[in-house]
């Protein structure tokens, strides 16, 4: 009897626990939607809005930088969309059990090159952003570069967060020289 109240108990106090945490990730998540720096944690905000705010923006200024901002949409778009195309070809030469030099470093430096491309389009953006403004503002935007640069920046992804491309239902080939996992 009085084991099956101690097991009931450990069983309820668990569950507590658990929907404590639950709880307590739920709750963690909205406030740093609400509270966080801007881009963390949650969908970018209005950039030029934000920018009108808090360098007090007048029409014609926040008007060239929605312009500006809106033609480096594009070109980082692109950029970003060329240096994605690059990963294949680089991490391709992990396949066998050689490496071609001359390819590799080929691959290698494209991959440099699309990077430094992206780099340069948001660092000049900013310059023309910059550029805008008036002394006095320009002295509140360089505090605030790098709230901006993180609210432009795409959301970052960890090693291995995207699964590799292939077949949408997840029935991928074994890799080269292996079977298929255990268990199956």
């Amino acid at each position: 009897m009085k084991d099956k109240f101690f097991l009931r108990l450990i069983i309820l106090v668990l569950v507590v626990i658990n929907l404590g945490a639950l709880g307590f990730i739920w709750m963690g998540h909205h406030r740093l939607e609400e509270d966080g720096p801007p881009g963390a944690g949650r969908p970018p905000r209005d950039v030029v809005g934000y920018l009108t705010k808090e360098l007090g923006l007048t029409n014609a200024q926040r008007d060239t930088i929605a312009a500006l901002q809106k033609t480096f949409k594009n070109e980082i778009g692109e950029a970003g969309e060329n240096y994605r195309r690059l990963h294949p070809p680089f991490f391709n030469q992990l396949q066998g059990n050689s490496i071609d030099s001359a390819k590799f470093n080929q691959a290698l430096n494209e991959l440099t090159e699309g990077s430094k491309k992206i780099e340069l389009l948001t660092f000049n953006h900013f310059r023309q952003v910059r550029a805008v403004c008036t002394p006095e503002q320009q002295k509140r935007f360089d505090e605030i570069v790098n709230d901006v640069m993180h609210m432009v920046a795409p959301p970052q992804r960890g090693f291995g967060s995207q699964p590799p491309p292939g077949p949408p239902d997840g029935n991928r080939p074994p890799p080269p020289d292996q079977g298929p996992p255990p268990g199956r």
